[in-house]
């Protein structure tokens, strides 16, 4: 899968410029011209070039899914700049046939500082390019570059090189663990405003042998909100909150996730989930109510749509997957399964989420005690995925049954062209819905719960 050739790449480039470093490091400190580690040096070095070439075609292709999108450009200046720069400088020093000079070791070690350095820059990216993004990696190159050429020139006797190459790689590792503090600093944290909790009437009913947790909040017409995958409508709780004072807004766990029951953890369809759905608005004391659904909630609304149009008042999708929209989703979910399959569920959640573009500030929004509800990455991932995707709806049925639709993206999801945004246009056109923006991204209820409340009351109005 494309994540694991993108790990193996960066893994490669590491241990090519490691390998590198320590040719040149013991050649220096013999000072003789042992053919043999000339030809490792210049092998490691067309080692870290082909991985920093293939790195660089996944960034720039958009076949990894670590990388943000505008970290595509400095992402592949990272990975090639230096093994050009250096190995060109290297294969000049060693142009002589009989006795070629050796080049100075701390030209080789800094390949390696800014290959670690580059990894720092691809493993703990912001939702958006900042300048301490590409400063920092840049910076820690520089400075372990320089106090590895300033040691390199002291007396043998009194700094041999492979000490100065040990205390230099133990300088670079300090600073990339300064590079993730910084990137953790330094990433904003969410300007939540002060939203006033409303009272909620909580609720249990039994369907389809679970148990499903719901709550409601405030009065007027019924707003049911339908969370995505995860499952929790937990995290609805400050847009609840904020438009409880115009709906009567109901939020459910639905099955398989946090307050929920799930008896039968390999069961999932999308018909069950709207036939929840109906469930949930029966036991709030209503037969139909305007329907809100984001991500894989967006998928389960326009199923309810297609089974039970009664129940639907209006239907508001805010960037669904749509796979058969866009065959790029066949790609990215091989590779989150193949994540999976390979290193755990844990990884294969992360790359689904940077996968989406999502922004630290929406992780920093999550209600504090999400975990301890029942959070399963594991369902998550390998149940709930296949499932919400796996049976497209009927959108011909839907555009059939007189349901009023409305397709919502967030502007950031829009212009950076992540997936959950592209299918969203074809979809309102084949449903002859409007296609409304929201603000930000695909988690915007979380960090910006005022925009978004805002534009979903505008979008229900119109």
């Amino acid at each position: 899968m494309w994540y694991g050739h993108e790990l193996a790449a960066m893994a490669g480039l590491v241990a090519a410029w490691s390998v590198a470093a320590w040719q040149i490091t013991r050649w220096r400190r013999s000072g003789d011209h042992d053919g043999r580690r000339r030809r490792i040096l210049t092998a490691a070095l067309g080692v870290a070039t082909v991985a920093a070439v293939l790195l660089s075609v996944q960034h720039l292709a958009r076949l990894g899914f670590y990388l943000d999108d505008q970290k595509a450009w400095p992402g592949t200046a990272l990975a090639l700049l230096p093994p050009l720069v250096i190995g060109a400088a290297v294969a000049y020093r060693m142009r002589g046939p009989a006795a070629p000079m050796s080049p100075p070791a701390w030209w080789v070690r800094s390949g390696l500082y800014s290959a670690l350095a580059l990894t720092a820059f691809e493993l703990f990216p912001h939702g958006r390019l900042r300048l301490v993004d590409v400063l920092v990696p840049v910076m820690v190159t520089a400075v372990a570059g320089a106090v590895d050429a300033v040691a390199s020139h002291r007396p043998a006797r009194s700094a041999p090189s492979a000490a100065t190459a040990a205390g230099a790689i133990g300088l670079a590792l300090l600073a990339l663990a300064g590079t993730v503090t910084v990137a953790a600093a330094t990433v904003t944290a969410p300007a939540l405003p002060d939203i006033r909790s409303v009272p909620v009437r909580a609720g249990r009913i039994d369907t389809e042998d679970d148990t499903l947790h719901f709550e409601v909040r405030g009065n007027g017409p019924p707003l049911l909100l339908i969370a995505g995958a995860g499952g929790d409508g937990g995290y609805y709780d400050r847009i609840a909150d904020l438009l409880a004072d115009s709906f009567e807004v109901i939020t459910y766990d639905r099955r398989g996730n946090a307050r929920s029951t799930r008896h039968h953890p390999a069961t999932f369809s999308l018909a069950q989930q709207a036939r929840d759905a109906v469930a949930v608005l029966t036991a709030a004391g209503h037969t139909s109510a305007t329907v809100v659904g984001s991500s894989g909630g967006g998928l389960i609304g326009l199923q309810l749509a297609a089974d039970h149009p009664g129940a639907v008042r209006k239907l508001l999708v805010h960037e669904a997957p749509l796979p058969f929209y866009d065959r790029r989703w066949a790609t990215f979910l091989n590779a989150v399964a193949g994540t999976r399959l390979r290193y755990g569920s844990s990884p294969a959640l992360l790359q689904f989420l940077f996968g989406l573009g999502i922004p630290a500030s929406a992780f920093g929004a999550t209600p504090p005690d999400a975990q301890s509800r029942g959070y399963d990455g594991s369902f998550v991932v390998g149940t709930e995925l296949a499932g919400l995707l796996t049976t497209p709806p009927d959108i011909g049925h839907i555009a059939a049954s007189g349901v009023p639709v409305v397709c919502a993206v967030g502007e950031l999801s829009r212009r950076q062209g992540r997936l959950q945004a592209t299918g969203m246009p074809r979809l309102a056109a084949d449903l002859h819905a409007p296609l409304v923006t929201f603000p930000g991204h695909h988690l915007s209820y979380q960090d910006d719960p005022v925009g978004w409340a805002g534009a979903l009351r505008a979008a229900l109005a119109g």
